[in-house]
């Protein structure tokens, strides 16, 4: 492939062609291990419906966590009546903006690896 090609698709400052194999590497090896992965924990029997589980998790947590901070930012923009010169751009400044946001992501980690551990030690014998 050429390389001047590759300059054009990718146009990342720190882009280099020779990295193109170790990328492709990363981002297939999660897809395909995973099924592996689900089956050797909660077995066969259950392989559709964890493994659909564990792939439409991003798919539903990505825009609802996109959505959580466009609307927290969007409630801090600044109306054009409360006369600040300073945010007449219409977008959010300051940590006001993400505050809100950081702590909802960080409580829904948190409780995710809790329920991660949780359902771990509770399959811990039936494997």
């Amino acid at each position: 492939m050429d390389a001047r090609l590759l300059s054009c698709t990718f146009p990342l400052p720190h882009f280099s062609p020779r990295r193109l194999p170790t990328l492709t590497r990363h981002t297939t090896t999660a897809p395909s291990h995973s099924p592996s992965l689900v089956s050797s924990i909660w077995g066969l029997s259950n392989l559709g419906r964890n493994y659909g589980i564990i792939t439409y998790a991003p798919f539903l947590g990505t825009p609802a966590f996109s959505y959580l901070y466009a609307f927290i930012s969007a409630a801090h923009v600044p109306g054009p009546d409360t006369g600040s010169d300073s945010n007449q751009d219409g977008v959010c400044h300051g940590p006001a903006c993400w505050t809100l946001t950081f702590e909802v992501s960080a409580l829904a980690a948190a409780l995710a690896c809790g329920m991660s551990v949780y359902l771990w030690r509770a399959w811990k014998g039936r494997v």
